[in-house]
This record gives C-alpha cells, structure tokens and sequence, in this order.
C-alpha cells in the first residue's frame, strides 16, 4: 500500500468514526505533535479524536495538496463541523463543552505523517495561529 493510501484510510476512517480501523494504521509507539500542548501517544490520540468528534460529530479534515517523499506524507487540513453535541474534555485540563450548535471552520493547517512500513507512527501538525486543540475550543467558547 502507498504511503498516501495509507493516510486517506486513516482520515476517512477518523470522519467516520471507525475507531478501529484508526487505531489498527497507528504503531504502538504512534506519538502526535504540534496541535497539543504537549506530544500524546496513541491511546490519548485516540481518545482526543473520540472526545472531538462525539460533539462535532460532523467532522470534516477536508484533506488536500497531499504529497509523498520516503516515509512521509504532507497534507494540509482545514478542519470543520458543527458542535452539535455535548463534548467531553478532550484534552486533560480542559473542560467538556455543552452543545451549542456552533459551525467550527478551522484555520488551514500542514501535517507531516511518518509511514513506517503500513502504518503511522508520527503525526505532526505544525502551530498555526488559532489552530490545533486549543483554537477548535476557543471557537467553541466564543459567543
């Protein structure tokens, strides 16, 4: 499987909600970056990806401009959805989110995947401005 299948499979698996299918393209030792205060391993990944998306449960990554060089793929996302359900915290420190039927439209932001043999094991997303975890709550909190 090409390096670029294997991260359109993730992101579709990750907008429909197939937590299995995400978690069977992860390496044990996966680890993500950039889009939280600090890096997170697989289990936490995941569990912030289910935390995220059991409110915004339209979660859209809206994948483009994906290229391939060795073992990495680049991409950008632009990241959207309504927050149509209550949300659990997402990331530890947070607190969860009562519904408020708010469209979320995230800034565009690059991400780096590192393939290691058919799976994943880095996902990188560089800082951007209002972006990651913290800029998909501070929408969700603005009035």
């Amino acid at each position: 499987m090409k390096n670029e299948e294997i991260v359109n499979e993730v992101i579709t698996a990750l907008e429909k909600r197939n937590w299995e299918n995400v978690e069977k393209k992860l390496t044990d030792n996966f680890t993500f970056s950039g889009a939280v205060p600090k890096p997170i391993g697989k289990k936490e990944w995941v569990g912030v990806q289910r935390a995220i998306q059991s409110g915004i449960p339209d979660l859209k990554f809206n994948l483009r401009q994906v290229t391939t060089k060795g073992d990495k793929v680049t991409a950008k996302v632009k990241l959207s959805g309504t927050h149509s359900a209550d949300m659990p915290a997402p990331i530890p420190g947070a607190k969860s989110y009562p519904s408020t039927g708010k469209k979320i439209q995230m800034p565009e932001e690059e991400i780096e995947f590192t393939i290691v043999g058919d799976k994943i094991s880095n996902l990188n997303v560089k800082t951007t401005p209002n972006g990651g975890v913290p800029g998909l709550l501070k929408q969700i909190e603005k009035s």
